[in-house]
């Protein structure tokens, strides 16, 4: 404990070697992540899987992909030969419907796919999202969600919750939604569909 407080007083009076020591953290930790992002976790595998269970159950003839950003999924599901569309807050390229995840504008029960691939801890109130989804969820219709539950805080533009495996199926049951299989990987990233 002494030998912290002493490095802890040395590093405030001179301010430019805890700088530097900061920056040497921030430099280890990026590299950290990247390296652990490239040799462990590979998402669009991972979506891949989800998408061949989803098609088992249904024609993926139209996806919603809450959330999408840039789209980085929207490959997967073009090679399927359904329509996807990205939903979003924020218009990119991707984005065709400009919307608000807590209020969809689609008809009740006319969405046989919807998609939330890590963006549910990006909204705010994400017990209202998943009401939504399965409001507008067709019968017999598939969800399909990836969720981090150990990542670093990120905007893209706020970041509020992380996931564990029961709380995200308490989450999607509370909807009425059944969750048919739940998993993690690596990361410790839950991969659901119901």
């Amino acid at each position: 404990m002494a030998i912290v407080s002493t490095l802890k007083g040395i590093l405030w009076k001179h301010p430019l070697i805890y700088y530097a020591l900061r920056k040497v953290h921030k430099f280890l930790f990026d590299l950290g992540w990247k390296l652990y992002w490239r040799g462990f976790s590979d998402p669009e595998r991972h979506v891949k899987t989800l998408v061949s269970y989803a098609k088992e159950i249904i024609n993926p003839k139209l996806v919603i992909d809450l959330g999408c950003g840039d789209g980085p999924y929207r490959q997967v599901f073009s090679r399927l030969g359904g329509r996807y569309f990205g939903c979003d807050m924020f218009r990119t390229d991707s984005v065709n419907v400009i919307a608000d995840a807590h209020i969809l504008p689609f008809r009740e029960g006319s969405i046989p796919i919807t998609t939330i691939f890590q963006s549910l801890e990006h909204f705010h109130s994400p017990w209202v999202v998943m009401k939504e989804v399965a409001r507008v969820l067709m019968r017999g219709g598939v969800v399909l969600i990836t969720v981090p539950q150990y990542w670093p805080q990120h905007g893209h533009p706020s970041d509020y919750f992380r996931f564990t495996r029961n709380g995200l199926i308490a989450l999607c049951e509370s909807n009425n939604l059944k969750v048919m299989k739940c998993w993690s990987w690596v990361d410790h990233s839950w991969f659901c569909i119901m």
